[in-house]
């Protein structure tokens, strides 16, 4: 029930906000937006999917601080299968440099693959590869020190991984395509997790959008009797407000 509430609370309380320069001033754009999606179906087989997205993001001149949070319910049948979050946090500062430094932390729980809890703080670098108007991509390195706690085992399982993130974000109009890779393989056991996370958005009124989502995950660390490959394709709609706001530059 705790989790459930903590859950909520942060799917109201966050949004996105970024900026972009000028010659003559520092713009600052603030961004609410929030994503739900999900399937349902009756009949021989009853099933319930339900999604939701969101994040808050900040960025200036020399840093950025982002904050984004996902959660996932399912169930057949009347039980249980699915009950997910993540939450990760994460500030990138000297991004007017060639390199980047970076820090980020993580939170995750996962009915379905028998996480009570997963945490974990990396420290990096990153590139910014493409920053223009209409698309833009970065490549981040980091080492990640990650603690998961399995409900079907006693003792707490403490990892060393190596992090590589890849983020774009590409415009067509007012359409919009987002992708998300993270591959981490671990540093004292032969196992990797990764992911890919592409959403793509279509106007349908001035703040409305058709949310099409797709999402593969694979961990080979798995207890018995879970799989280590996911994947998801769902529908959806999202909501996106955007405020403008501009300084002198210092």
């Amino acid at each position: 029930m705790i989790m459930k509430i903590f859950s909520i609370l942060l799917l109201v309380i966050c949004f996105n906000t970024y900026s972009q320069d000028t010659i003559d001033t520092v713009k600052r754009a603030r961004k609410f937006s929030i994503s739900t999606s999900g399937n349902y179906s009756s009949g021989n087989v009853n099933r319930f999917l339900l999604s939701a997205n969101t994040g808050y993001k900040i960025e200036n001149k020399k840093s950025d601080y982002d904050a984004s949070f996902a959660f996932k319910y399912g169930s057949q049948d009347n039980s249980l299968r699915e009950e997910e979050f993540d939450f990760i946090t994460s500030a990138k500062v000297f991004k007017h440099k060639i390199f980047y430094a970076i820090g980020f932390a993580e939170l995750h729980r996962s009915y379905k693959r028998s996480i009570n809890y997963q945490h974990g703080i990396g420290i990096g670098f990153g590139k910014c590869l493409i920053n223009k108007e209409f698309s833009k991509l970065s490549v981040s390195f980091a080492l990640l020190n990650q603690t998961t706690d399995y409900s079907k085992i006693d003792d707490d399982l403490f990892l060393h991984r190596f992090s590589v993130r890849i983020k774009g974000k590409s415009y067509i109009n007012k359409t919009y395509f987002k992708y998300l890779i993270w591959y981490q393989p671990a540093i004292e056991l032969k196992t990797v997790s990764t992911s890919l996370y592409m959403e793509y958005n279509i106007p349908l009124f001035k703040s409305l959008f058709l949310n099409v989502s797709y999402l593969i995950e694979y961990d080979n660390l798995v207890v018995e009797d879970v799989k280590p490959l996911d994947n998801i394709l769902l529908f959806g709609m999202k909501i996106d407000f955007n405020t403008l706001k501009s300084k002198p530059k210092q």
